[in-house]
């Protein structure tokens, strides 16, 4: 008869357990499938991360299938995107990616997705403003210049010294208007041929993002900063300023309960969608702050805004908890939402591939 002996058995498992645990380890890891190349027009998603981490990604959204793509920088490259990626653009073929915290642009093919050059020694860029093809403009959040940038080359050519912090840009007439958001109260005038600052203009509170209306107006949303701000603390506002550059109305947000986080025009140019907590619709015609909201956010995190270009939806991000894969949207105009989907963290800046 044969005597089983209990501990020598838990050992035999145990011994077992870490044998195929070990095993498993040595496996080589398979590497994440190269993203599906297609030319259909689409829309990009900049997730940022979180700052230090450097576990910003790239999503894609595709027309035409109706799907997303995730992590499609580090899959068509092998490395990853960086630390806080914060805005991009396509222009004449090439993608313009800020790396806001690593101090540089990354430029990809925008179908294939493959890195082909890095702008490198800026300090912390933020948004990229195309004059031409051989000028662009791109705010630093952390350095008082402009750095211009000839596209084409791919190649630093100057800069211009501010003073100030710079952030959105936006086209009116014959000048580029610049909002100086971290502790700044102003708008810089830039004129497009010299470059030259011409006027400076005083907003409200960190006037951060900035665009222009069909008649050419520009309307400047200004965050009011917060507690403890040396730049002061008060309730966001819209400012408006016409191409001659005259301020002409302040639209005052109700209270600093919620912070703002973007806005965008629609095709038509005719209507501002932006977000306050839900997101909100008001017309260029109107001077007071709208009574309803369009949506509702839920306990969402609504992050980022962009208008759709057939100018029938609306794309809306939730950056969730901040720190685990957040959502993307797709509304319509009117608020009736027809799809969601999961992006990465801190969905933010939306680029749109035609």
């Amino acid at each position: 008869m044969k005597i089983r002996n209990p501990k020598y058995e838990i050992r035999i498992s145990i011994l077992l357990f870490f044998s195929t645990l070990v095993f498993f380890s040595c496996k080589e890891k398979e590497p994440d499938p190269v993203p599906d190349i297609s030319t259909n027009p689409g829309f990009f998603v900049v997730n940022e991360g979180n700052y230090t981490w450097g576990n910003s990604t790239l999503s894609f959204y595709d027309n035409v299938t109706g799907e997303i793509q995730n992590q499609i920088f580090y899959r068509a490259n092998n490395v990853p995107l960086g630390d806080v990626a914060y805005a991009m653009y396509v222009y004449q073929g090439k993608g313009f990616i800020t790396i806001n915290n690593s101090g540089k642009i990354y430029v990809i093919d925008p179908y294939s997705f493959k890195h082909s050059r890095t702008i490198q020694g800026l300090v912390s860029p933020r948004q990229i403003f195309f004059l031409n093809e051989q000028t662009a403009l791109v705010s630093d959040l952390y350095d008082s210049r402009i750095t211009v940038i000839n596209p084409q080359t791919v190649s630093v050519s100057s800069t211009i010294e501010t003073g100030n912090s710079t952030e959105g840009f936006a086209s009116s007439g014959n000048n580029i208007l610049v909002t100086c958001w971290s502790f700044q109260n102003r708008v810089l005038v830039l004129d497009k041929t010299s470059l030259n600052i011409t006027d400076t203009l005083i907003t409200g509170v960190q006037p951060r993002w900035i665009k222009c209306d069909k008649n050419g107006t520009a309307w400047v949303l200004c965050d009011g900063g917060y507690a403890g701000n040396p730049a002061g603390f008060e309730n966001p506002s819209f400012y408006t300023i016409s191409q001659s550059l005259q301020i002409e109305k302040k639209i005052e947000f109700p209270s600093t309960q919620y912070a703002t986080y973007g806005f965008d025009i629609n095709t038509a140019g005719d209507s501002i969608y932006f977000i306050r907590n839900g997101v909100n619709v008001i017309s260029i015609n109107d001077s007071v702050f709208p009574s309803n909201t369009l949506i509702q956010a839920n306990g969402r995190n609504f992050y980022g805004i962009r208008c759709h270009p057939d100018g029938n939806k609306l794309i809306v991000t939730d950056a969730a908890n901040f720190s685990s894969d957040g959502k993307v949207f797709i509304y319509t105009t009117s608020g009736h939402m027809l799809n969601s989907y999961t992006s990465g963290i801190n969905p933010s800046w939306v680029c749109f591939r035609e």
